[in-house]
């Protein structure tokens, strides 16, 4: 879901210069005769909610529970949340590709002072995914600047390794042995 109203974005004024919501008193909405009411919510999006103590956290910091459901209110209305054809066809070629580079054992493979400066196990694993998280960061850059959907790929990532893992120990059980030439 796409943020587009944000908490700081949210402003609470006396006048329409300053404030871009309107906060009106439960009791005042009460008293307004029939006409004066359908007159005071014509064009207007209405929420009621408890501002201060229904906080939440985002990405973006604590927000108003209110609001979370105003962004998917318009995001659903904007009609952001559909998958676009596009953009999964985008994904299919990058996973396509990545998936190609595991099972044809086409790696990047770290010169050596690179992995001499760097001798703890994470590192290594690190070093070793380096051509992974390249292919990863570009695939989320498009997906992000083309198609505004962020891409988690640190997820993607355990998945591309958890596939590598089970590629080698598949190939090793599986792989036919070759005879070895007679010596003379």
């Amino acid at each position: 879901m796409d943020f587009k109203v944000r908490d700081s974005g949210f402003r609470v004024g006396t006048n329409l210069k300053e404030k871009n919501f309107k906060i009106v008193a439960l009791g005042l909405l009460l008293s307004l005769g029939e006409e004066a009411a359908a007159d005071f919510f014509k064009d207007q999006i209405v929420l009621i909610w408890d501002f201060k103590n229904d906080m939440h956290a985002t990405p973006f910091g604590s927000s108003p529970g209110i609001l979370l459901i105003y962004n998917a209110y318009l995001t659903l209305e904007d009609g952001s949340n559909l998958v676009s054809a596009w953009w999964l066809l985008l994904l299919l070629a990058g996973f396509t590709l990545i998936s190609w580079r595991i099972f044809n054992d086409i790696e990047f493979t770290p010169p050596r002072w690179l992995r001499g400066l760097f001798r703890s196990r994470l590192a290594q694993w690190v070093l070793e995914a380096i051509d992974e998280i390249v292919l990863l960061i570009a695939l989320t850059v498009l997906s992000y600047f083309l198609f505004n959907v962020h891409v988690n790929i640190l997820v993607l990532l355990i998945y591309c390794k958890i596939v590598d893992v089970l590629w080698n120990l598949f190939r090793r059980r599986f792989r036919p042995s070759t005879p070895k030439s007679p010596q003379s």
